[in-house]
């Protein structure tokens, strides 16, 4: 195999494994759109907003650990199932 060869069969891997990625990613935030859409609607109110928003503001990464607690909730359940 020519170096040519070897890198043409290395971008061919890393392509798909690109696209593998995406699709893997797409799935991810179908299921998470279908998990937020299934959350009752008072935990998403504005009066729970107001309760939550002095956690938030005083510290950004506390949402982004809720949201990713929430993800891993929601994919520890569904590899269950």
């Amino acid at each position: 195999m020519n170096a040519y060869a070897a890198q043409d069969a290395q971008e061919e891997r890393r392509m798909e494994h690109a696209a593998w990625q995406d699709a893997v990613n797409d799935a991810l935030c179908m299921d998470a759109d279908e998990f937020m859409d299934g959350l009752p609607e008072h935990i998403l109110s504005p009066e729970m907003e107001k309760i939550m928003d002095p956690i938030f503001i005083k510290n950004g990464k506390s949402l982004d650990a809720l949201i990713e607690g929430i993800r891993n909730a929601y994919l520890i359940w569904r590899s269950e199932q």
